[in-house]
């Protein structure tokens, strides 16, 4: 994992839960499953102390050997404030369910039936990869799909009515921001909004049921005092393990869609929490798009007070949000070659393959066998006009580019997309564009020429490229030094084991995914560098970012007083109150104005670089995931 990934989610973590659980997070990933013996020596703790914690404790294994990192390198944190081992344990165990909310560590349990914890890396770059998720879900479903999915990743769990209750608060004030602004008010109450994008987004599987992690008891009580958080997908523990004193059931259908039940008790939540502005309706408790299909998947209003139901908590759906990522990485690339009719036929197949997958097929280097006639409904179901015009056209398009393979010819064609062929062809246009940027058209000439016949002499590849000998060389020279081209010795003299130049063929070559490891280390370095600089940006214009804030809060509250004053029919107090805004508004001079906006576009060209860099990033895991399959 590199460096910029664990400094990026150590930040996250330090500004959402605390510089305790940082702590510890970085701790666990520098120091993962370190003996108990050794520890407890170490501590020279005696047995008394340790009798609070059986083997069966969340907390057990961690806890002592975090407790001596905590006070040697971290003096300014909370722990420090302890005066007990007890306490200090106790601060542990929250710190380390707060973790396990956001999937970051793995359990595991030893011979001994201790648990141990390591870091989730996976779901680290999951975290870091939030903004990319972000943007995708809004583009593909909207504002408020995307601020559901936002509170999912930066909360790791939560219940329905949290969710739902803290979005719909997000959505009515930008209501009221924008009607404000003289806008048109929004046709649909922000409560109803975020319940049917959160049902959308259960049904497309880009969020998931989870089993709630239980905060950990106080660690005098002598009934237990671990936490009862688990990651539910290891297979080391039962459904029936209870860890402390808690016991954590299993979800058995994950993306189960929401019952009458759950959407009658989220719309009474968020009417509580809004007040009575928002209104409902008994014809909004159902969406408008079809019920169900499996009736038994539905909960009753008794099924819904069950514990197993009431401790069930929703999360993002990493896997399903990587899924949909790749396909608007191909569905941008048909876009850019073939055109925007062409990217909306791979559209439709690829939402035909998502919708098989729901159904409980794999995902896999290939699709399964798509028909003409399945393309053509779901091209007639996303979009107006004639679906068949130009379909055969823009399949043998997708065929020829490498996107889709034709299986047969029979009822129209039946049709394959080719996953591993389209990221192989991706990363290779890719690094062709890194090697355009350093060192011109003439080398990408070369770099393609060995990519599609590789072991070529330089003579040989003179005669491809038709370069001239002397800038081919310095090319090859260039691209050897680089990493982008590799060379064989091969000797043709009868002493092979001491050649010499003239007694040796040298054959050139691309070795794709070499070349392409270190380009991605490269880019994590990239990534740390521009984190660095708009960290830095933020840290220097910091008086001026506080003062434009207290400028707009008072601005606020000087608007609410003159609504007020109209309201109550006091023209002189709006008057005045009009005259002090006039005043507030000109405490920001023109050239502060003018560096808060140099900083705006330079933030937003620093994110929009850490975006394009992180997609890179994608489609090179991608590519390196998919050759290690084929290896």
């Amino acid at each position: 994992m590199a460096v910029s990934a664990v400094d990026q989610i150590t930040s996250f973590l330090r500004v959402h839960l605390g510089p305790e659980t940082a702590a510890v997070f970085l701790y666990i990933s520098k120091n993962s499953k370190s003996p108990l013996q050794m520890i407890m020596q170490q501590f020279r703790l005696p047995s008394e102390k340790v009798s609070f914690f059986p083997a069966e404790n969340l907390a057990h294994s961690s806890s002592l050997r975090l407790l001596k990192y905590f006070e040697k390198s971290s003096p300014s944190l909370a722990f420090e404030t302890m005066s007990t081992n007890n306490q200090v344990l106790q601060m542990v165990q929250q710190c380390l369910t707060l973790l396990l909310t956001h999937d970051l560590l793995i359990l595991s349990r030893r011979k001994d039936s201790a648990i141990e914890y390591s870091i989730n890396w996976a779901q680290v770059r999951v975290l870091n990869r939030a903004p990319a998720f972000l943007c995708l879900t809004r583009t593909q479903l909207g504002h408020a799909a995307e601020l559901v999915i936002e509170e999912l990743l930066y909360s790791g769990r939560l219940g329905l009515l949290a969710c739902l209750a803290t979005v719909a608060k997000r959505l009515a004030e930008e209501d009221e921001a924008s009607s404000s602004a003289a806008a048109a008010p929004a046709a649909v109450d922000p409560g109803l909004r975020a319940l049917n994008a959160f049902a959308s987004l259960l049904e497309l599987r880009f969020i998931q049921r989870r089993g709630s992690v239980v905060p950990p008891l106080p660690v005098a009580d002598n009934s237990g005092c671990g936490s009862g958080g688990r990651l539910e997908d290891d297979d080391e523990f039962e459904d029936d393990d209870v860890i402390g004193s808690s016991k954590i059931y299993r979800v058995e259908k994950p993306f189960a869609p929401l019952s009458r039940a759950e959407r009658e008790a989220a719309l009474r939540h968020i009417r509580e929490s809004l007040g009575p502005a928002v209104k409902l309706s008994n014809e909004s408790l159902e969406p408008p798009a079809k019920r169900p299909r499996v009736a038994a998947e539905t909960t009753s209003v008794a099924d819904a007070r069950r514990p197993e139901e009431a401790a069930q908590e929703f999360s993002a759906n990493a896997q399903q949000l990587r899924f949909r990522w790749r396909d608007s990485i191909l569905t941008r690339a048909a876009a850019s070659v073939l055109g925007a009719q062409a990217s909306r036929v791979l559209a439709a197949m690829l939402d035909i393959v998502d919708e098989r997958v729901r159904l409980g097929h794999a995902q896999s280097a290939e699709s399964e066998v798509l028909a003409h006639a399945d393309i053509v409904a779901q091209l007639a179901a996303s979009a107006a006009g004639d679906a068949r015009s130009g379909l055969d056209q823009h399949l043998s398009s997708l065929a020829e580019d490498g996107f889709i393979e034709r299986q047969s010819g029979a009822a129209g064609g039946q049709f394959r997309i080719l996953f591993r062929r389209a990221i192989f062809s991706l990363t290779r246009q890719s690094v062709a564009a890194v090697i355009r940027q350093r060192l011109g058209d003439k080398a990408v000439r070369v770099f393609n020429a060995l990519s599609e016949e590789p072991n070529l002499t330089q003579a040989e590849l003179e005669s491809h490229v038709l370069i001239g000998g002397r800038d081919c060389k310095e090319l090859l020279y260039r691209l050897l030094v680089d990493g982008f081209v590799h060379c064989a010795e091969l000797s043709r003299a009868a002493d092979f084991m001491n050649p010499r130049p003239n007694t040796a063929y040298y054959l050139f070559h691309v070795n794709l995914e070499q070349t392409t490891r270190k380009l991605l280390l490269n880019m994590h370095a990239y990534q740390d560098r521009l984190l660095t600089r708009r960290l830095a940006e933020v840290a220097t214009n910091r008086r001026l970012l506080d003062k434009r804030q207290r400028v707009k809060e008072l601005l606020k509250n000087l608007d609410a007083q003159i609504s007020a004053a109209d309201s109550a029919g006091n023209s002189d107090a709006s008057a005045e109150l009009s005259e002090q805004r006039a005043q507030a508004a000109q405490l920001l001079t023109p050239p502060e104005r003018e560096q808060l906006e140099t900083l705006k576009q330079s933030r937003t060209a620093l994110r929009a670089g850490e975006l394009l860099l992180e997609e890179n990033i994608f489609l090179y895991e991608l590519f390196l995931e998919f050759a290690s399959q084929h290896n």
